[in-house]
């Protein structure tokens, strides 16, 4: 389980961020008397882990992980690309299948082989990544 004390804190450690919205993995990249900061410029107070200067509504806080904890988030982090490339691919065969009976329907749209061909190349494209995940 990950902890919040941050006394031994030194540039290059790993935190993990915690908020709302989620966990991301960051790096220390200047650590003062009573503050760290990550790489994106935020600075958390040694103190708690708590975001210095942060919005009150969607409050951020650093923790330092372990082995399993980065494993953990890094694990988060593939799901979440996997399920917005599955999106991204899901909205292009939409489109595709739109612009399809779109001309279709005005007779100057592609062939039913080419049209074919593009969506056996497009579920191909999604094999391929959902195999990557596993």
């Amino acid at each position: 389980m990950s902890h919040r004390d941050f006394t031994n804190i030194a540039v290059g450690d790993t935190v993990i961020i915690n908020s709302s919205k989620g966990r991301t993995l960051a790096k220390v990249t200047k650590v003062m008397k009573t503050q760290f900061a990550i790489e994106s410029g935020k600075r958390f107070m040694r103190s708690d882990g708590g975001e210095y200067a942060g919005d009150e509504w969607h409050r951020k806080w650093a923790t330092i992980p372990n082995a399993d904890d980065i494993a953990a988030v890094q694990a988060e982090q593939r799901q979440e690309r996997a399920v917005s490339d599955a999106r991204r691919l899901a909205n292009q065969i939409a489109t595709a299948l739109l612009e399809i009976t779109r001309r279709r329907a005005q007779g100057w749209g592609p062939t039913i082989e080419t049209s074919n061909d593009h969506m056996r190349r497009a579920l191909e494209v999604l094999q391929t990544k959902l195999e990557e995940l596993s």
